[in-house]
């Protein structure tokens, strides 16, 4: 008896579980065979699995083999549904109408589709739609979907803004009516049921009058008004006119305070009946009190008013120019007109004059030398009297602090180059201030004869050799004297200068010193502190 063996043939198949891949999301594939036997996959993404995700369109392929050599293999193609909404919108020419337009066109999905707006609607294209807002959602035959929203608008309504005026009377033909139109879409034009074709008309009668409005679109709008008639024109009026002057109404002038009616006739023949009621105000007056500036060159000249009779609020004028209160302390000298003007336009003026003081002139002199240790004295030059100064204050910079006298008279001892100020206030509170640059000098006088003879008694202060200074030279801390061997001959220290006690007699050892040319060294220190090591060299003669 024999038994079939089953098929080993792999009979390979493919399937998916989408029709096409919708946006970033996957579809899933799966191999079918009818085989039992183990079978290896091979995809052509290096996959080898029965069931696998793809993310993106193409040709995905399979080769399939099982452990008897057999193999079989399939491919499958998957495609990327992309839906686009493109569209043409056409709104609403005028306002209220529901005549918008949405025309959709579809592309990039799978056909057909299906269409779902939010007013329930599921036509494609939408016709005879009201202003507002309309959406819609798209799926293709691949489920993919695509949502798109849209306006319907329209120009505002056209509005117009009419201003009338009456007929002065019945005869006039003078009524005015001035239009502003709005809304819609610009330009307008208009249309008069009596033919005119203007915005503005003042040649109007009496009556009941319509304006029908068109802009660009072609939408229209009437309005109507009424021009009424005034017959005759009665008018009261309150005045008020400053002293001095007078108020003509007509071909009357009123100069007194009183209830005045004047009848007048316009060019138009329309009669007019005008009532006044007319106040005289008394003068406008005031008291001002002027000051001058403090110091020369000072804008602080300054004015007061008081008692002032008129009608608050007022302004200031000075020179013709708007002045506040808190200007009236920044005048500088001259010659002033001051005018006070109250809520009637009445005007008092003034004039007043500021004078400069006199400059004030301080001086120190010009810049100074002065040698050290020596006292310096400054006595300021001013035009001032002494009555009139206040004070006069001193510094120096930098700081001199051995001051003498520090008061009209400057005295005091300097010890470093510095600048000398001083200012000058006089008692109405002027200040004027100078400087002058003060240079120390510091080259004390110090020296060492470079010739002497010890047995010359015809002058005795050339017999010996010392240190000669004058009286800023503090001491000698040490005198040294070589010869040209670099042998020491004589030391002395601690000595003032010209003390012939300590002088040098030309000896050396007990023996006259040859005659010869010798070295000296000496450190000496002056009065401002300071020292200095001096070197020569002297000639001694026999």
């Amino acid at each position: 008896t024999f038994t079939k063996e089953p098929s080993r043939k792999i009979n390979l198949s493919i399937t998916k579980d989408k029709v096409a891949l919708c946006g970033s999301d996957s579809i899933l594939l799966t191999v079918q065979s009818g085989q039992s036997y183990p079978i290896q996959y091979h995809w052509n993404t290096n996959d080898t699995n029965q069931f696998i995700k793809v993310k993106s369109a193409g040709n995905y392929s399979l080769k399939a083999t099982n452990s008897f050599g057999c193999f079989d293999s399939g491919s499958i193609s998957i495609r990327q549904s992309t839906p686009v909404i493109n569209s043409t919108v056409t709104q609403n020419l005028c306002f209220s109408e529901s005549n918008g337009k949405i025309d959709l066109t579809l592309s990039g999905g799978i056909v057909p589709y299906n269409y779902l707006w939010n007013d329930r609607s599921n036509t494609e294209d939408r016709v005879n739609l009201d202003n507002g807002n309309y959406s819609v959602k798209v799926k293709d035959s691949a489920g993919c979907t695509i949502n798109a929203s849209f306006n319907i608008n329209s120009p505002p309504p056209l509005l117009l803004s009419l201003s009338a005026r009456a007929a002065d009377c019945i005869p006039a033909h003078n009524g005015k009516v001035t239009t502003m139109a709005g809304g819609g879409v610009p330009p307008y034009r208009y249309q008069w049921n009596n033919g005119l074709t203007v915005p503005n008309v003042d040649t109007l009668s009496p009556g009941s009058y319509t304006v029908t409005l068109i802009d660009t679109n072609q939408c229209t709008r009437s309005f109507q008004f009424r021009i009424d008639n005034l017959n005759p024109f009665r008018m009261s009026r309150i005045d008020t006119i400053c002293a001095n002057t007078t108020l003509i109404v007509g071909k009357s002038s009123y100069g007194i305070s009183g209830r005045y009616s004047d009848s007048l006739k316009s060019i138009k023949g329309c009669d007019s009946i005008v009532t006044t009621y007319l106040t005289v105000n008394a003068p406008i007056d005031f008291i001002l009190k002027a000051s001058d500036p403090t110091c020369n060159g000072l804008d602080d000249g300054r004015i007061a008013i008081s008692d002032i009779v008129g009608f608050p609020s007022y302004t200031y004028m000075l020179n013709n120019r708007l002045i506040t209160i808190a200007q009236f302390s920044k005048i500088p000298s001259g010659n002033y007109v001051f005018k006070v003007n109250d809520r009637f336009n009445c005007i008092r003026e003034k004039g007043f004059a500021l004078t400069n003081p006199e400059k004030i002139n301080f001086s120190l002199g010009r810049d100074t030398i002065i040698p050290f240790g020596d006292t310096l004295n400054i006595t300021p030059i001013t035009n001032l009297k002494a009555s009139a100064i206040k004070q006069i204050s001193w510094s120096t910079s930098p700081l001199q602090s051995n001051c003498i006298l520090c008061n009209a008279v400057y005295k005091y001892r300097p010890t470093d180059d510095h600048t000398l100020k001083a200012t000058i206030e006089s008692i109405t509170g002027c200040k004027v201030s100078d400087d002058i640059n003060v240079k120390v000098n510091h080259d004390f006088k110090v020296y060492v004869p470079n010739i002497f003879i010890p047995a010359n008694a015809s002058n005795q202060e050339n017999q010996s050799l010392t240190i000669y200074g004058g009286r800023l030279v503090e001491k000698i801390n040490y005198f040294r004297i070589f010869n040209r061997y670099g042998d020491e001959v004589y030391e002395v220290q601690h000595f003032l200068p010209n003390d012939r006690s300590v002088a040098w007699d030309g000896k050396y050892k007990g023996s006259d010193a040859p005659q010869d040319i010798y070295v000296y060294v000496a450190e000496v220190v002056f009065g401002d502190g300071s020292v200095r090591v001096m070197k020569g060299d002297v000639v001694l003669v026999r």
